[in-house]
């Protein structure tokens, strides 16, 4: 296949752009930074980002997932300091790890977003015996934090309730337990209304008061929000035209809920209008210290990925009668670290991330992480180190600190030691290297890179036939040669002071392999990957439509994917059109998720009733079909299938995808014995076209009749 252009230049020279005519805070050290792993590294793309780091016995733990892209079950991963090494031993039933919480000594998870139904939500803890799973939470879409008052469990949720047939409403709830979570009891209940989804985020104690942190967010279209904040929107969810919103001031004055063991009351603490969301509160030195984001039309989905114009983040200090503005300069707070008489906050200023250090929120050590790092997520603090957790998925440690004057002097800072992974041409990047070609598109590529002493840089690789290597001028000595050694073989020597690129080529001879080596012109910051062809439309595959082509082709390759009779796959898995000539591995894994390939066996007669309900669902739980055709009508607001090619007592093998078959009661009316087979969405759609390499002649399968 040929290789095309991709226009990204702008997104991979933005961190030099940002030390343009900045100013740092003071005093501020740059850390020098190494990764200790990549453990997310075979995990789809979506769940790599680290969002929380905990050391717990000796152990890291980290949190990572998503919970919107819906990439569970979730590992439990922790790095064993004492063999330095990445160990999984238990896989929560949930889409995503956010948190770990340390509720009276004990470590637990609170579930964010169960794989399974709706009608519980998940915690975890750590027992002697390893991790206990509590599927006990009534109607917890999304639980949130946990905490210990007043005797009992409390948890915060994301919760529904239903008001006659078909008709549900989405509120906050706090629930509590007095049997560490073997039963619950709902103990307040925010409202909600036709059109806003209500949440209770945070829950902290303090001074014998639990504290809790509501907020809203209504569904617009761009047509309900004001032209000015269009920019500033997210393209993180299913819907074409309607954004996620959040509501400010939802209580009115009142912003916070407290609870005495009573009652809970709705309290104004937060002294400035427009609040929007409250995340990571925090007791130091015995203030409650409350961290807001305000402002309008500002969209849910970006307010941790980048600071909106239009909003403002601000942090108070409350000691229970009193509240204070601190005076702290950052536009964003990431993360937050109590370590016995410090604290550590991860900010975002000016685009630069710092971790502030204070003891007292006055007087601030600043460390500046290298903006060549991407999106610092988590901080922790052990033995004189800092490790970070980053949105690529490296977790770094700080080897050392330098006292700096200049954002320039941290311009060439790059990670001593890194990992890599690509399947696509432009996640190749990995800091000071860049994976160009693969072995075999469609599978995972990895890399380890370091830079070692003696002018020594040593990397190893998997599934990568053709590389670049940007040697890292701040760690080698220009007065002696540098020797570059890929998989164990020494594959070049020489000096590297003017050498800007060392494009290293793998070849064979059938018998071994070898790596070529030789200087290129390109430099990391403006190095642009290429697109991969992987094969033509004759036809436009759009979304709209009673059977939208686009979602008729993909049941195809489903079907072929897994030898099978029939496909059903869900409409919301597809999230683009297809309506250029030339298709892309690129198009494929943003149109896409990465379900797995099932099976399971149903009668025709079966298969009719499960289509009949699937066709009764809003558009979203609707399913595209393979292999057959069905006709129906609509009558009384009911629609009833009339015809289909299916033999009723014939006995079919039907594909689908994991996602659809995990939720089979919700799309088809009831739960389907299945099985997985080792072929996920991608691995299919490169089948295909390998096989076919043009897409045309594709028909819809559903009718509806007059």
């Amino acid at each position: 296949m040929k290789y095309f252009k991709s226009w990204l230049v702008l997104i991979f020279i933005l961190p030099n752009l940002f030390l343009t005519g900045q100013k740092l805070l003071s005093p501020c050290y740059l850390l020098e930074l190494e990764s200790i792993g990549f453990p997310t590294a075979k995990k789809q793309q979506a769940a790599w980002p680290i969002h929380d780091l905990i050391f717990h016995n000796k152990k890291l733990y980290l949190g990572h997932g998503d919970a919107v892209v819906n990439t569970g079950p979730t590992d439990i991963i922790y790095y064993d300091l004492d063999n330095e090494e990445f160990v999984s031993n238990f896989t929560v039933a949930d889409e995503a790890i956010y948190y770990y919480q340390l509720i009276d000594n004990t470590l637990m998870i609170p579930g964010i977003d169960a794989t399974e139904d709706w009608d519980f939500g998940n915690f975890y803890i750590l027992s002697d015996t390893g991790w206990i799973k509590h599927r006990t939470i009534p109607n917890g879409i999304h639980v949130n934090h946990l905490a210990s008052y007043d005797e009992k469990l409390f948890v915060s949720t994301g919760s529904f309730g239903g008001v006659g047939e078909h008709i549900e409403f989405y509120f906050g709830g706090i629930f509590c337990s007095a049997d560490t979570g073997k039963t619950w009891t709902l103990s307040y209940a925010t409202p909600s209304e036709d059109n806003s989804i209500y949440r209770i985020q945070a829950l902290i104690v303090y001074k014998d008061k639990l504290y809790a942190f509501p907020f809203a967010y209504s569904g617009l279209t761009k047509e309900d929000i004001p032209i000015r904040y269009h920019g500033a929107l997210s393209h993180r969810y299913s819907s074409d035209n309607e954004y996620l919103i959040l509501s400010n001031d939802i209580f009115g004055q009142c912003d916070v809920l407290t609870y005495d063991s009573k009652k809970w009351r709705c309290e104004d603490i937060i002294p400035r209008d427009k609040l929007c969301y409250v995340t990571n509160p925090f007791v130091f030195k015995n203030k409650l210290y409350i961290p807001g984001l305000f402002g309008e039309y500002i969209d849910y989905l970006n307010k941790d990925r980048q600071l909106v114009p239009q909003a403002k983040t601000l942090l108070f200090s409350f000691d229970g009668k009193r509240t204070k503005e601190v005076n702290l300069d950052y536009d964003r707070l990431a993360d937050v670290l109590v370590k016995e008489d410090s604290l550590y906050l991860l900010i975002e200023k000016d685009n630069l991330y710092y971790i502030a250090k204070t003891e007292n929120l006055k007087k601030y050590q600043y460390y500046l992480i290298p903006p060549m790092i991407r999106k610092p997520k988590s901080i922790e603090y052990s033995d004189g180190a800092f490790y970070i957790g980053s949105e690529d998925g490296n977790i770094f440690i700080s080897n050392q600190s330098i006292l700096i004057k200049k954002p320039k002097e941290a311009k060439d800072i790059v990670p001593r030691k890194i990992f890599g992974a690509a399947e696509l041409p432009r996640d190749g990047k990995w800091y000071w290297t860049a994976i160009t070609d693969l072995q075999n598109w469609g599978q995972l590529a990895q890399l380890t890179a370091e830079v070692k002493y003696g002018n020594i840089i040593k990397i190893n690789t998997s599934n990568i036939s053709k590389m670049s290597v940007f040697p890292p001028k701040h760690y080698l000595n220009p007065e002696h040669e540098t020797t570059l050694i890929i998989n164990g073989a020494v594959v070049y020597e020489g000096f590297t002071e003017d050498v800007k690129e060392l494009i290293c080529t793998q070849s064979t001879d059938g018998i071994s392999v070898s790596w070529n080596v030789e200087p290129g012109t390109q430099e990391f910051e403006t190095y642009t990957p290429d697109k991969y062809l992987i094969g033509k439309t004759e036809i436009e595959l759009t979304k709209q439509g009673d059977d939208p082509l686009v979602g008729c082709w993909k049941a195809d390759v489903i079907k072929d994917a897994a030898g099978a009779d029939l496909a059903l796959i869900s409409r919301s898995g597809i999230r683009n059109d297809i309506i250029s000539s030339n298709i892309y591995l690129e198009n494929i894994y943003d149109s896409h998720y990465r379900n797995k390939v099932c099976q399971f066996k149903v009668s025709g007669e079966e298969l009719v009733k499960m289509l009949e309900y699937n066709l009764n669902q809003s558009e979203n739980w609707r399913c595209y079909i393979s292999g057959f055709t069905v006709k129906y009508v609509s009558e009384d607001s009911a629609i009833k299938v009339t015809q289909t090619t299916l033999k009723p007592n014939k006995k079919y093998t039907v594909a689908t995808e994991d996602y659809l078959a995990e939720r089979a009661q919700r799309f088809l009316g009831k739960n389907i014995d299945y099985t997985i087979t080792d072929k996920d969405t991608y691995q299919a759609i490169l089948e295909w076209f390998a096989e076919h390499k043009i897409i045309q002649d594709i028909v819809p399968r559903i009718e509806v009749l007059p």
